[in-house]
């Protein structure tokens, strides 16, 4: 619903989030952190964590299934700045059930590739939207 919130770390666009931005906040994130298993899925080891969110930079996307929720499966790509760091994140989710992960690589992640470069561009067009996605 509007307004739940959910760890970064069990997230797809957590991950996609944190996967952009700089060495320092990864290591206040993994260091602050309470990881707690929501399913025998969730990735709980902060090294686990660190190697993901390594594939995911390389990648551009990231993917959780059955991590947050059994039978959840989403994927995520970042909005970037000019920097490469995170601003915001967009992503797709559905079930598991529906689509497996690499029919959902396939099928989500160029509209979601092509949504995040259409709001990046908008973005350096209109600096002055940038305090909507991030207020530094």
């Amino acid at each position: 619903g509007v307004g739940t919130r959910y760890p970064a770390y069990a997230t797809s666009m957590g991950r996609a989030l944190l996967a952009f931005e700089g060495e320092d906040v990864w290591a206040h994130y993994l260091n602050t952190c309470t990881f707690t298993s929501f399913t025998e899925h969730t990735v709980t080891s902060k090294s686990e964590l660190r190697r993901i969110l390594e594939e995911v930079r390389k990648a551009g996307y990231a993917v959780i299934q059955d991590e947050l929720d059994y039978g959840l499966i989403s994927i995520a790509v970042p909005i970037l700045d000019e920097t490469g760091r995170s601003l915001a994140a967009i992503n797709c989710s559905t079930s598991a059930s529906r689509v497996g992960k690499d029919e959902l690589i396939r099928t989500r992640l160029p509209a979601l590739r092509n949504a995040a470069r259409f709001i990046e561009t908008g973005l350096r067009r209109q600096p002055f939207l940038l305090h909507s996605v991030h207020p530094g």
